[in-house]
């Protein structure tokens, strides 16, 4: 049997649709996907943090999250972590292959930070002794590795903020909030019922995380999250012109401005008894 760098097995074409799970994460597209199940959900919680803690996942175009791809590694005869659906490329477009230290210093240790918290059960191409892959990070542990860190993350989901059978203006604002994100909730009348408990869960499933029969604490900071993402920067309405404001004060008084050229004397003077000298500019008696 053929198996990637990690030992995990290839994953050929002829089983892509039943053992890749190519859905979205954080509302971004991975055309390519992970493998299905715990790996799929350990890419979710690591996407996750990288996005809250690190660096905003980029769901532009060209798209540049990547995941499985049937492959070897380049140089190599070894079939590339990508082939087996467990390794995966975050924001590639600005960590671009070979280029060191795309992240800041404390973005690096930030990213080796989450790397812990997974239990070891990921590797970040930064840290490659050999050429540098900023956007690449790869299970390096096996499936009891894997399946032990993803009951832990599941685990962790926080208090519970309301839960079915609930009734209330609580329960009416969560359904008013998953409405707004896609998730039909049926009718917004406070009542957590079937039809919410299945909206949260296909909110938790876009996430990659099991289905709950409440609101977690970590599923109401993830819809409050999505939320803000969906609102946020957007430009309002111009908004009505204000009414005519009184008259201010009169300005102060000008400065007296410089002095104008000497004038002429023109028409016609009659004088009796007298004398008249004239010259240029004034005139005189």
């Amino acid at each position: 049997m053929a198996t990637s760098q990690n030992g995990w097995p290839v994953i050929f074409a002829a089983d892509r649709d039943t053992k890749i799970d190519n859905g979205t994460i954080l509302g971004t597209t991975f055309p390519s996907g992970f493998l299905a199940g715990d790996v799929k959900k350990a890419f979710v919680w690591l996407w996750t943090q990288l996005d809250r803690r690190v660096e905003r996942i980029d769901n532009g175009t060209p798209l540049d999250e990547w995941g499985y791809n049937v492959r070897e590694i380049e140089g190599s005869d070894d079939y590339s972590n990508h082939s087996s659906g467990t390794a995966g490329d975050y924001n590639a477009r600005f960590h671009p292959m070979g280029v060191s230290n795309t992240y800041s210093e404390a973005e690096r240790a930030e990213i080796r930070k989450i790397l812990q918290e997974a239990d070891g059960i990921f590797r970040w191409g930064g840290d490659y002794t050999g050429r540098p892959d900023d956007m690449h990070f790869e299970i390096i542990k096996g499936r009891d590795a894997v399946h032990a860190f993803v009951l832990t993350i599941e685990d962790g989901d926080g208090d519970m903020l309301v839960k079915k059978g609930d009734t209330g203006e609580e329960v009416k604002f969560w359904q008013h909030a998953l409405s707004d994100l896609g998730y039909a909730v049926g009718e917004v009348d406070g009542e957590y019922g079937p039809k919410t408990e299945a909206a949260v869960n296909a909110q938790r499933a876009s996430h990659g995380v099991g289905t709950l029969t409440y609101i977690s604490g970590w599923g109401g900071l993830s819809i409050l999250r999505a939320m803000m993402d969906r609102r946020a920067g957007k430009t309002g309405a111009t908004g009505k012109t204000g009414a005519t404001g009184s008259a201010g004060p009169a300005g102060p008084s000008g400065q007296i401005g410089p002095q104008g050229p000497a004038g002429e004397l023109t028409g016609t003077l009659t004088v009796e008894g007298g004398t008249l000298s004239v010259t240029t500019g004034q005139a005189g008696v």
